[in-house]
């Protein structure tokens, strides 16, 4: 009986304290206490001071110091969980980062992200998700983890743009350090999807490139300015050229563009590959509208065909046949090349008939002395008659530069083999003009001791032909008195 006792006891007694221990549970539940870290074992500096319940979770106020009291961090915790605003800063109390958090610890407002307490990021966001204005200053590319600061002392926005349910939802606005505007891009869940435009970087307004994306990708008619190295010109007084390109639609592999001179006339004509290969007809245009080239690219983007080239007044053409990328030899370029190596041939030749030429009529100074009296004088003599070589000599020049500006390879040929045969000519004249100098040297055996006295007088008298030299006016004239 009395051990039946006992054990009913002994279960009353443990029903009572169980019913009593769980009573107690919501009362440790919201029963707080503040706890203290330290960086130091006697307690002297407090790391952190923050609030627990009676299982030990964070709940309330929490700040952090630094090691000398100032405070690195402070906001409140829910369950462990961060909520409410909280202050970041750094060791030496410059602001780092403002944050806002939901009750479930997610981002919910504005984030604020600082250097050396200048913004240098700002973010909104819903319970977690990107909504809102996102902007973004520039920071000092020369300096680590520093913020840029124009001269004036204010920091520079960079980009400018909204989110709207976590994805990029407006017109995202670029800007340069000095604060001029490159570039507004409209976005829609995400991608490039709209209207875009890219302006002059010189601050003028201008517009470089303008066109439309579809799904992150350039579609539609794009206008895009070029400066002298084929590349997109970022300055206003750079461009060169600009091309209208019609992407076309999504799905298209070739693309049509044309590029016209900044004055406006076409430049050219092509048709690009998706990958930026050239395909089918490439022309080119001079700027009163003439073709000046025409060829076409294979699907790798090399030249593959008779590539031809057009005189802007229209006249011979010059063609060119590439096979892969490699220029080949058509018939009309061998016989272009045999006619450059006679061509060189020819011109040496012309050098040395030209040099026989003038020494044997062009004009020497010669000193006469008086031996009678002593006195010298210098006589600019032309043994062979002055008009003959003044006038054959100016004919030889302008022919020269006849050929020597030409591009037509068999122009220049058949000019230089004009020059050999005039040379010759002139070269056969090679007697004296013996009456004249038949009458300086009864002047020398008189008075001077002559240069020409032992030089031969045979050879065909010139005088008539230097008399009809001095009459003559035009290249024409020359011409008609050389039997040319």
């Amino acid at each position: 009986m009395k051990k039946q006792l006992t054990q009913k006891r002994q279960l009353f007694l443990i029903c009572f304290l169980l019913f009593f221990g769980l009573s107690m549970l919501p009362l440790l539940a919201f029963s707080q206490k503040t706890v203290k870290t330290y960086f130091d074992y006697e307690h002297q500096k407090v790391h952190e001071v923050y609030s627990v319940d009676g299982y030990g979770v964070k709940n309330g106020s929490y700040t952090e110091y630094t090691e000398y009291g100032g405070i690195v961090q402070q906001g409140t915790y829910n369950k462990d969980g961060k909520v409410g605003k909280w202050i970041t800063h750094d060791q030496n109390g410059e602001l780092l980062l403002e944050e806002n958090f939901d009750n479930n610890s997610q981002y919910n407002g504005q984030v604020v992200r600082y250097m050396h307490n200048y913004k240098y990021a700002q973010e909104s966001y819903k319970h977690g998700i990107k909504d809102g204005n996102w902007k973004t200053w520039f920071t000092d590319e020369n300096r680590f983890n520093t913020i840029y600061l124009k001269p004036d002392g204010t920091t520079q926005l960079q980009y400018d743009e909204y989110y709207k349910d976590g994805s990029q939802d407006s017109v995202k606005k670029e800007y340069d350090r000095q604060g001029v505007m490159l570039s507004k891009i409209t976005y829609k869940h995400g991608v490039a999807e709209g209207k875009a435009e890219y302006y002059a970087m010189d601050g003028s307004g201008e517009i470089m490139q303008k066109g439309a994306y579809q799904n992150d990708s350039m579609r539609g008619e794009w206008k895009i300015v070029f400066n002298g190295q084929n590349k997109w010109a970022r300055k206003k007084t750079d461009a060169m050229y600009y091309r209208i390109i019609n992407y076309g639609e999504i799905g298209t592999k070739l693309f049509v563009a044309t590029d016209y001179y900044v004055t406006g006339e076409k430049q050219s004509d092509e048709t690009i590959k998706k990958d930026g290969g050239f395909i089918s007809a490439y022309t080119e245009y001079y700027k009163n509208g003439k073709v000046s080239l025409k060829g076409k690219y294979n699907d790798m983007g090399k030249q593959d065909s008779i590539w031809t080239t057009y005189k802007v007044n229209g006249g011979d053409s010059i063609k060119e046949n590439y096979i892969n990328g490699n220029l080949e030899a058509t018939p009309e370029q061998k016989q272009l090349l045999a006619n450059q190596q006679e061509l060189a041939t020819n011109e040496t030749k012309v050098a040395s008939l030209y040099n026989v030429f003038t020494a044997l009529y062009g004009g020497r100074m010669e000193e006469q002395v008086n031996y009678k009296t002593g006195a010298s004088k210098d006589v600019y003599n032309y043994p062979y008659g002055k008009y003959l070589f003044l006038k054959s000599d100016s004919l030889i020049k302008f022919m020269q530069a006849a050929a020597e500006t030409s591009t037509d390879i068999n122009f220049k040929l058949n000019k230089n083999n004009d020059l050999i045969t005039l040379l010759n000519k002139l070269i056969s004249l090679s007697g004296a003009n013996t009456k004249a100098i038949n009458d300086q040297m009864q002047i020398a055996k008189t008075n001077y001791i002559a240069p020409y006295e032992s030089r031969s007088l045979s050879g065909a008298d010139t005088k008539a032909i230097n008399e009809k030299m001095e009459k003559a006016q035009t290249m024409n004239d020359i011409k008609v008195v050389l039997g040319l």
